[in-house]
């Protein structure tokens, strides 16, 4: 009796996870993406993906702003990233609609592109302004569901967010060493998109 309880609880994550399709799709989709970066540079050197941003999107800015979101510039660069995005993202995407998740992600992705344009006048390539963002909504759902009910895995998931955010904050600000280059400011608008979206609880605005 007691292993069928637990094969069903099993079963019932893993069928929540299967469906987080929109999860699943964003990571195919950069994977498939670095890999063209790859091939069209012919080249599969670490930071083959910066040679075909600095030489293939040259002059071809509204393709590059299209595209940003879904590049990268190193081997580190995406497997960081889809590291970062996948645990959060998948949290996120299971306690909601795929399509409202959909919608929040391009918001967020675009944004981040939009205002690091105008404030740095680069692009802001990669997922890590969606990490950010993810990371910061788990941050106000977290400490939500602790306020109501003490649970080890909501304090695991807080803790581990808030040093995320932190640690970008502060590389934002310049109180910690980051790579040249890094989009700060559209990961800063990934934090704050992420807990007034979380806060307000824009999800259910959407889907309404």
């Amino acid at each position: 009796m007691r292993q069928d309880s637990s094969e069903s609880i099993l079963h019932s994550k893993f069928s929540r996870l299967r469906e987080c399709k929109v999860t699943i799709a964003v990571i195919g989709v950069v994977s498939v993406a670095y890999v063209v970066e790859l091939a069209l540079v012919q080249s599969i050197a670490p930071t083959a993906g910066h040679e075909f941003l600095s030489t293939k999107l040259i002059n071809r800015e509204y393709l590059a702003w299209i595209l940003s979101p879904v590049l990268h510039s190193s081997h580190s660069h995406i497997l960081w990233n889809i590291a970062l995005f996948t645990p959060f993202a998948l949290l996120t995407e299971q306690r909601g609609y795929s399509s409202v998740f959909l919608f929040y992600l391009i918001v967020v992705a675009y944004t981040g592109v939009a205002t690091n344009q105008v404030a740095s006048g680069g692009w802001a390539v990669g997922i890590s302004s969606l990490s950010y963002s993810l990371q910061a909504r788990e941050i106000v759902y977290r400490g939500d569901q602790l306020r109501q009910n003490l649970g080890i895995a909501h304090a695991v998931v807080l803790v581990i967010a808030v040093l995320l955010v932190t640690k970008g904050v502060l590389q934002a600000f310049g109180y910690l060493p980051s790579q040249q280059g890094t989009a700060h400011t559209a990961h800063f608008i990934g934090v704050l998109l992420g807990v007034v979206w979380q806060l307000f609880g824009l999800d259910e605005l959407v889907t309404s």
